[in-house]
């Protein structure tokens, strides 16, 4: 006899967030959580299922396009300190005109972030290094005999900074800013292709974030979206829902085109 599987608890909070998940990425209208078969398949699953309507799966929705366009405002953030002419230096400026009672624990919170990332970096490049111990170098002179060839390397490694405490994004941090003025129209993504063999793992980090396209939702974005093409059936969806459905969809699923259409006669407001 097979053994009995213990259901797991309902909790109508996780319930909801799974739904609006759903809304957005399969581009199903509000009133999806108000369909009759919708709704007993899911009491049939569970007998604790608490139905909501279709005001609160927007609500659900809007509340998650909030949560994805915070995390976006923490990238834009990370793409102004890879920005040679900008650096933290300049979005402490930022931070401390919006608030200043909370621009210190921002930045403190960027840096962490920062740091995190790059250590990835470091762990799944193992073949490009941050930094050189000088000791190394004299193991490494092909005259290894050679006294004055050892001193010749180890007075290059000082000379060029280089020792076994900072690594590249100690090192791109501390080096002073890049000039607005002499800059103007810096090519940034060209800027670290170029200093690649210099910032090594550094580098392939600021370009994976400064190529991770940003979505934006034009005037067109009703008339010729993917299956957000107006329709009679569309006529009333009104800007803001186009906005958190369009952007949040994409942050979540990436921007692979989605074939089909639905039909959505949605017009619910917060």
């Amino acid at each position: 006899m097979p053994k009995k599987v213990d259901r797991p608890v309902y909790d109508q909070k996780i319930d909801r967030e799974m739904v609006s998940e759903v809304i957005i990425y399969h581009d199903l209208p509000f009133r999806y959580v108000e369909y009759e078969k919708v709704r007993a398949r899911d009491k049939y699953l569970n007998p604790d299922y608490q139905p909501i309507c279709r005001q609160t799966a927007a609500a659900d929705v809007f509340v998650r396009y909030e949560v994805e366009k915070e995390k976006l405002k923490e990238l834009f953030a990370k793409h102004r300190v890879l920005d040679p002419r900008l650096k933290v230096k300049m979005l402490e400026v930022a931070y401390q005109k919006v608030d200043p009672t909370t621009s210190a624990l921002k930045i403190k919170e960027l840096e962490k972030n920062l740091e995190m990332i790059f250590k990835a970096y470091q762990t799944s490049s193992p073949g490009v290094s941050g930094t050189t111990n000088p000791h190394d170098l004299l193991s490494e002179s092909p005259l290894e005999d050679d006294f004055d060839n050892d001193l010749f390397e180890l007075e290059r490694s000082i000379e060029a900074g280089v020792n076994n405490t900072k690594s590249h994004l100690d090192i791109y941090l501390a080096e002073p800013r890049l000039e607005w003025k002499a800059f103007p129209n810096l090519d940034v993504l060209r800027y670290w292709k170029d200093n690649q063999h210099r910032l090594g793992d550094l580098a392939l980090m600021a370009i994976d974030i400064l190529s991770i396209p940003i979505t934006t939702v034009s005037s067109e974005s009703a008339f010729s979206i993917g299956s957000r093409v107006l329709t009679p059936y569309r006529n009333r969806l009104l800007p803001q829902n186009v906005r958190a459905l369009l952007c949040t969809r994409n942050w979540l699923r990436g921007f692979a085109e989605y074939e089909g259409t639905v039909e959505d006669n949605d017009d619910t407001t917060l």
